[in-house]
C-alpha cells in the first residue's frame, strides 16, 4: 500500500515490517538471457511461494503473490523506479530504497506506491462466509482510476481454514460490471489463517483509466458438517455512501465474473485497492 513522505526523510531507506509465514520470497533481478523479458516493475521484484513443497504441483497453490518494483511520484508528476533490498527473506524488514537524487529535487508530497480504492485496514470485520454459507462475493463500487496499467488487487482479509479449503479471486470491473481484469483463484488450505493485506496479481496487466470502476472479492468453500472455524472475513469501516455491497449464497467462484445480484450495505468501506503502475504511460527519470 501507498507511502506518503511529506517532508524529505533523514535516510532514503524506508523500512517496512513485514509479517509471514510459511512464505518463501525470491528477489526477481536483472534478466541476461538476451531470449527472455522481464518487464520493469517485475526487475528487483519479489515472488512469493509456499515454503510447503508439497503444495508446487498443485494448481493455483502454489504460488502465494508477487510484491512488485515500488515506484514513486513527486506531487509535480514527476516518477522514479525504487528498489527493495535483495536479502528479504520474511523475517527482516523489507526495504524501499528511493534514489537520493530524486529526493533532493523532488516537491513534496511523494507518494509511494500509489493505489486507488481504500488502502488503510478497517477497525471492523464481517464474514462473508462461514460454516453457515458456501459462497459469496464483496463489492466495491464507484471507485475512481488513474491512468496506468493494473498490477494488482488487495485487500485486508483472513481466510481462515480449519476444517475446509478456501477458494477465492480478485477482480476489477467497470461501472456496467464488464470483467477488466482479475487474479487467479486461490485456494487456501486447510490449517492456514492470518488476517493480513493478501495481494494477487492480476492476469492481463489491463489499462486502467480515469472512469468509475468496481472492484469484487469472490469466495466459496465446502461447508463442513460440525465445522466452528472456517470463514472468510474482510476488513471495513461503516462510512456513508461508501459503495461497499456484498451478497452471499451465489454462485461458486468462476470466470468470467457477474456480480449478480448486487445487494446490501452500501456503508461499507471496504479495505480493498488496486496497485497499478504507470510504466506504459511516461517517460521515467533515471533511478
Amino acid at each position: 500500500y501507498e507511502i506518503i513522505l511529506n517532508k524529505m526523510p533523514a535516510s532514503n531507506i524506508i523500512p517496512m515490517a513485514v509479517e509471514t509465514e510459511n512464505l518463501i520470497f525470491y528477489y526477481q533481478g536483472r534478466e541476461t538471457n538476451p531470449n527472455a523479458r522481464r518487464q520493469p516493475q517485475v526487475e528487483g521484484s519479489y515472488a512469493i511461494y509456499h515454503a510447503d513443497e508439497s503444495r508446487h504441483n498443485i494448481e493455483s497453490t502454489w504460488k502465494f503473490g508477487h510484491i512488485y518494483r515500488p515506484w514513486a511520484v513527486d506531487s509535480s508528476g514527476n516518477k522514479v523506479w525504487c528498489d527493495f533490498n535483495k536479502d528479504f527473506d520474511g523475517t527482516n524488514n523489507l526495504e524501499v530504497h528511493v534514489p537520493k537524487d530524486f529526493l533532493v529535487t523532488a516537491k513534496y508530497p511523494i507518494t509511494i506506491d500509489p493505489t486507488f480504492g481504500y488502502s488503510s485496514i478497517g477497525a471492523s470485520f464481517v464474514y462473508l462466509i462461514n460454516n453457515n454459507t458456501s459462497t459469496a462475493y464483496a463489492n466495491l463500487i464507484n471507485i475512481s482510476g488513474i491512468d496506468g496499467r493494473i498490477q494488482s488487487i488487495n485487500a485486508w482479509s483472513d481466510p481462515n481454514s480449519f476444517d475446509t479449503t478456501i477458494d477465492y479471486l480478485f477482480a476489477i470491473y467497470d461501472s456496467s460490471r464488464n470483467i477488466i481484469d482479475y487474479s487467479n483463484k486461490i485456494t487456501n488450505p486447510v490449517g492456514v489463517e492470518g488476517n493480513q493485506p493478501y495481494s494477487l496479481p492480476v492476469i492481463n496487466n489491463a489499462k486502467s483509466t480515469t472512469q468509475s470502476y468496481n472492484l469484487g472479492i469472490f469466495v466459496n468453500f465446502t461447508v463442513v458438517s460440525g465445522g466452528i472455524y472456517d470463514f472468510f472475513s474482510l476488513q471495513y469501516d461503516t462510512v456513508s455512501n461508501a459503495g461497499g455491497l456484498y451478497n452471499s449464497n451465489v454462485a461458486p467462484v468462476a470466470i468470467p465474473i457477474v456480480p449478480e445480484p448486487i445487494t446490501t450495505n452500501g456503508d461499507n468501506k471496504w479495505s480493498i485497492w488496486v496497485s497499478y503502475n504507470t510504466y506504459a504511460n511516461v517517460a521515467w527519470i533515471s533511478a
